[in-house]
């Protein structure tokens, strides 16, 4: 993974310079309370001694837990099993709802769920799926891999692992793609996949060829 931990710390260094620079072009235009200090920092009022200096030391803070966090998610991923001991299923129910017509609510054979997935005007459905393929570190350490490729990482998850893997520079499962989306993936992954069901129930079988 030191191709994917590399890229994340560059990114995070250009995004640190990107705020700061953001930061100083807003107190060139205004000395009142900027953007960057009420909606990054949550700030009602300016630092009263050394603002300049105290708004970037927070912007390099935040940064800097937000990248431990995507840190902690490699580590975590890279020490998952590499196989599936067991078929991945997938259990998706609808339970029918009086605001937003029949919503689905996910839990699967290894211990993760969802709760109950509302709205309207978008594939609740690949939601659900996609929320418990996200929990899964055994597949999320073969799409790791996928993406430690330098090749891969300049050509972004989308184009290397599939539409529904995800924007950032970690892939995961989008939401409100379609399930066909996930399934694609998993196959491009090696997996095979098996769905059935009916009008209340979609069940995913997810195996190792």
């Amino acid at each position: 993974m030191k191709n994917l931990i590399k890229q994340i710390k560059d990114d995070n260094e250009k995004s640190v310079k990107k705020a700061i620079e953001y930061f100083h072009k807003q107190l060139k235009e205004s000395q009142e309370l900027t953007i960057t200090e009420k909606h990054t920092l949550n700030r009602k009022t300016p630092y009263k001694n050394n603002r300049t200096t105290q708004v970037e030391n927070r912007l390099k803070d935040i940064a800097l837990k937000e990248l431990q966090i995507k840190l902690d998610k490699i580590t975590s991923v890279n020490n998952a099993l590499d196989t599936l001991q067991n078929d991945l299923v997938l259990t998706i129910n609808f339970t029918k709802n009086a605001t937003w017509g029949y919503c689905p609510k996910g839990n699967d054979n290894y211990g993760h769920k969802t709760d109950s997935i509302s709205g309207c005007g978008y594939c609740k459905e690949s939601t659900a799926t996609g929320q418990l393929l996200s929990q899964n570190d055994i597949i999320l350490k073969k799409m790791y891999k996928v993406m430690n490729k330098p090749s891969n990482l300049k050509k972004g998850s989308r184009e290397s692992l599939g539409y529904g893997s995800g924007y950032g520079i970690l892939p995961s499962f989008s939401g409100g793609v379609g399930v066909s989306c996930h399934i694609g993936i998993l196959e491009k992954l090696g997996y095979k996949v098996t769905q059935s069901g009916n009008d209340t129930t979609t069940i995913l079988v997810i195996s190792e060829k």
